[in-house]
């Protein structure tokens, strides 16, 4: 008795033993057991211990991005051997929150492959971690590599502020790539990349790196392939294109569209066809008359639309109405993503707008994004 788990969520799904915050559990409460604790859609990647016994708290943390979900199960210490201990946390990945089962009670759905997660301890101002705090671009890039994706649909993952993975039967490409050291997936994470669709040319240093980690052939501005040729690597590996200009893969073409941002450096947007589906990611631009021209002659069904950047919420709406696509992904803060949602219903776009998570992946088979299979 005494002894609480804090979880940052609103409050926890379980009938009795719920603390007076509601985001609490409270052993002394419980009075059945076992018993299974369901937390959804965890707001940060930490979960508390507060031992009336002890004199210091115990705090977990884990990267919150890819396991959303967690289960505290337990069991009174005298039904159970003494060497099993009285209860276990396991934060699992899932698509989505955890289903109820018909009898009532919460069904558990663990992968099919364990996954392996950096866990932190703090013990009062001390710290314990198991091994190397790994990046969780990691485990996102494993979760990528596995899945299948069949003829006619492309897969998404949202794997940071505005970068994309987008996978084909065929072809496995990063767009709009990211480098910060916080970061959630970055190149070197996924070697196995096919194709880079880079909209700036990113720091000399970052770029050498991605050549050393990847195999992948990158694409952008000119002073991407020109930071190849001035260091006296291969060339291949960098196709440079200028606004109009396009490369294509078996079963994947990409267009360059002009994008306005940053005074000095050059920016690109990318219209991706792969097969009959063709998405356009706008990058960090400023509105651009040349959007209608896109719409007309290309009518993206997928539209990526960054916010937080030259465009405000209002053109950004208008930018996705002139282009006509069937689903907007807006790319932004949660704020401003929620403000351009509510804004294209208040207006009664004709597209659906639709955010995606960080770390959340998608099927795109034309006409809807869906969960993955």
């Amino acid at each position: 008795a005494g002894d609480r788990l804090v979880l940052p969520v609103e409050k926890v799904d379980i009938q009795r033993g719920v603390g007076p915050s509601g985001n609490e559990l409270d052993f002394g409460l419980l009075v059945t057991t076992p018993y299974q604790a369901f937390a959804e859609h965890l707001r940060e990647g930490w979960i508390g211990f507060c031992p009336v016994a002890a004199p210091v708290d115990l705090r977990f943390s884990f990267p919150v991005a890819l396991l959303p979900h967690a289960v505290v199960a337990a069991q009174r210490q005298s039904e159970v051997l003494s060497s099993e201990g009285s209860f276990r946390l396991q934060p699992i990945a899932t698509p989505g929150p955890i289903a109820d089962d018909s009898r009532g009670g919460a069904l558990l759905l663990p992968p099919k492959t364990p996954v392996h997660i950096p866990i932190r301890l703090e013990v009062g101002s001390d710290m314990i971690s198991s091994g190397a705090w790994s990046r969780p671009g990691l485990q996102l890039a494993e979760l990528i590599t596995a899945q299948r994706v069949a003829t006619g649909r492309l897969a998404v993952w949202r794997v940071g502020e505005t970068a994309l993975v987008v996978k084909t039967p065929r072809q496995l490409v990063l767009v709009m790539p990211e480098y910060a050291e916080d970061s959630l997936l970055i190149p070197d994470d996924l070697p196995a990349a096919d194709l880079i669709l880079c909209e700036s040319a990113p720091p000399r240093a970052t770029l050498l790196r991605w050549l050393q980690r990847t195999s992948a052939r990158f694409v952008g501005p000119a002073a991407v392939r020109q930071t190849l040729l001035t260091e006296g690597l291969d060339g291949e590996r960098a196709v440079s294109l200028s606004p109009g200009a396009r490369v294509d893969l078996p079963g994947f073409s990409t267009l360059a569209t002009p994008a306005q941002a940053q005074q000095g450096r050059e920016h690109l947007g990318y219209l991706v066809q792969a097969d009959h589906l063709m998405f356009y990611h706008l990058g960090q631009t400023e509105f651009l008359g040349e959007f209608g021209a896109i719409g007309e002659q290309f009518h993206p069904q997928l539209l990526f639309m960054p916010l937080d950047g030259a465009m405000s919420v209002a053109d950004c709406v208008h930018a996705a109405k002139i282009l006509q696509p069937r689903i907007v992904v807006p790319l932004g803060s949660e704020s401003s993503e929620h403000e351009f949602v509510q804004r294209c219903r208040d207006l009664h776009m004709p597209f659906a707008a639709q955010a995606l998570a960080r770390a959340e992946g998608r099927l795109f088979d034309g006409w809807h994004l869906q969960p993955l299979g």
